[in-house]
């Protein structure tokens, strides 16, 4: 990149880390493995050495060490590689600082020096309350870390709209700036919410009279039905699980593509047996789950809405019964902001899911990129 500033919105998620890099005609995505793993410097040291460098795609190779740290973080698919394990229990921003350094190194690598850095960070209702200790932390690593044992010195640029370079929001920030904008002073009047469906997490904003008046999150995620079809199946993993049931949607049947990547006996004649076994697990723990989120819904979301908006890769998953839930209720579901940000950021044809994971990732960046102009 020409700049040498780096604008960067991430929203380190459990199901992939999304990244946008730039602004207006040069503005980049990255959609990271979500994975990390703690180890020993020495380890990812010889790792280096011993792989051809320059040979490897950069995203597929990522680590990162702060420095003064004895240990170092592999990141993404490098972690998956070691056997590293979704973090599912930890809290995001601690992981997410190492996603954060790694995004800054490959940006470095692929688009230019970097020297310093404005940045948007979206977090769990939670743990953005806490927000503070990741700013600290940050600002602190960034001064100095290797990133696949390159040394970078990044500093933290503010502008007089955004505190010490880095503006954090609750997931669900982007899409309600975006409604606010939308409805301009009429919004001062309205009360609206937005939840946002993840793989981890239900997260919910509600403001009322312009105000945010609740925030929540959940660990009612995509995740906990995965683990439910676990339990009621035989060998089955979670990488193998999740994109399966989301495919599968509401149509339970044996005979679906997506139940034969999940087939383990090898003998023709127990597979039907075992197809309509995974079908029964799926759509008891489908039940189950959606008997959970729509209890939730209904503590978090009271009546007299004047809009409600669905958002998330697990909001696709679960479309059909949230239409049927919220009724009369009007709902947004950011399909033109998905259009859009699959066509600017050229994702993947196919990759419907993809779309529904960044919009919120994706209007977070444009209201960074307009602060940053309107704030210099």
């Amino acid at each position: 990149m020409s700049d040498t500033n780096l604008l960067l919105t991430i929203d380190w998620g459990a199901s992939g880390t999304k990244v946008l890099l730039g602004k207006d005609d040069k503005l980049y995505y990255q959609y990271l493995d979500p994975a990390t793993v703690e180890l020993p410097a020495s380890i990812l040291e010889r790792h280096q050495k011993e792989t051809q460098v320059g040979t490897i795609d950069p995203e597929n190779d990522a680590w990162v060490q702060v420095e003064g740290e004895d240990s170092a973080h592999a990141v993404g698919k490098l972690a998956r590689q070691l056997y590293a394990q979704n973090q599912l229990s930890d809290l995001k921003f601690e992981e997410g600082l190492y996603k954060v350094l790694c995004a800054v190194g490959l940006a470095a690598e692929r688009y230019g020096t970097v020297k310093t850095l404005t940045l948007a960070a979206l977090l769990p209702y939670g743990e953005y309350l806490s927000h503070e200790i990741f700013r600290e932390s940050l600002g602190r690593s960034l001064a100095r870390f290797r990133f696949r044992g390159k040394l970078m010195r990044v500093k933290l640029k503010p502008t007089k709209r955004i505190k010490d370079g880095i503006k954090c929001l609750p997931e669900g920030g982007g899409l309600m700036m975006s409604r606010r904008d939308r409805y301009g002073e009429a919004w001062k009047d309205m009360t609206l919410s937005v939840l946002m469906f993840g793989y981890r997490n239900l997260s919910v904003l509600r403001f009322v009279q312009g105000r945010r008046d609740y925030g929540e999150t959940s660990n009612l995620g995509f995740c906990w039905l995965v683990e439910r079809v676990k339990e009621l199946t035989a060998g089955q993993d979670a990488e193998s699980l999740a994109p399966a049931i989301f495919n599968i949607g509401d149509r339970f049947e044996p005979s679906h593509p997506s139940i034969t990547t999940l087939l383990r006996t090898r003998k023709e004649e127990y597979q039907q047996r075992e197809r309509e076994q995974i079908v029964a697990a799926i759509k008891t723990a489908r039940e189950e789950y959606w008997l959970r989120v729509s209890a939730w819904l209904d503590r978090v979301v009271p009546p007299g809405q004047d809009e409600v908006t669905l958002a998330g890769g697990t909001a696709a998953y679960l479309m059909p019964l949230l239409k049927d839930y919220f009724g009369q209720t009007q709902t947004y579901t950011a399909k033109n902001v998905r259009e859009e940000a699959a066509k600017k950021l050229r994702l993947p044809n196919g990759t419907n899911a993809l779309s529904w994971r960044f919009a919120d990732v994706y209007l977070a960046h444009q209201q960074l990129a307009k602060e940053m102009t309107d704030g210099r």
